[in-house]
């Protein structure tokens, strides 16, 4: 139900096998409809509370630190990540250092309600979900028209954030799929 974040690589392999194995992370997989949500990075500086504050606006529960060059943009990570009292370090293998953001948010979450939904598969094409109520829910993934509701009742549409919002209209699956199909292109040309 939490989204995975790669401190950025010089050569951003990140971007092809972590979502090749199937873990969705927040930079570099679809980086151009991921940058409305990339700013931090883009903007210069930032410190501990815009950097946690970020993750937890993308769902991020574990943040992967790579031993290797890493990109320009993400130079203050590590500091960030091995000083702060936000991250807590559960692993360190081979080349990689993986932290737990204490304060982690999931990737989807309530609007006005206490209802729950999690994640249950979630890749480049296909979001799966699991609602215990009806409602309104965030989707911590950028909105685009392209989503088409392929199981359970459902409508989709943007936050003002750029975020994804579901409008779930009684628990159970819900399935999303990304789909450039001639409808699509209409509600984006709409």
């Amino acid at each position: 139900g939490e989204r995975l974040h790669v401190v950025a690589l010089k050569k951003h392999w990140e971007a092809y096998y972590f979502p090749r194995a199937g873990h969705a992370i927040t930079r570099g997989w679809y980086r151009q409809d991921d940058a409305i949500h990339n700013r931090l990075f883009l903007e210069g500086e930032y410190g501990e509370a815009d950097y946690v504050a970020w993750l937890q606006a993308m769902g991020v529960r574990y943040v992967f630190l790579p031993h290797a060059p890493l990109d320009r943009s993400s130079q203050a990570e590590p500091t960030l990540l091995a000083t702060s009292p936000s991250f807590r370090r559960v692993a360190r293998r081979g080349g990689w250092t993986v932290y737990e953001l204490v304060s982690a948010q999931p990737m989807v979450i309530p609007i006005g309600h206490s209802g729950r939904c999690r994640v249950l598969a979630f890749d480049h094409r296909v979001v799966r979900l699991s609602a215990d109520a009806a409602g309104s829910y965030v989707l911590k993934v950028s909105a685009t028209p392209f989503w088409t509701v392929v199981r359970g009742a459902c409508t989709v549409r943007a936050t003002t954030d750029g975020f994804t919002q579901l409008q779930i209209a009684k628990p159970g699956v819900v399935v999303l799929r990304f789909s450039l199909e001639l409808g699509g292109f209409a509600r984006a040309l709409r």
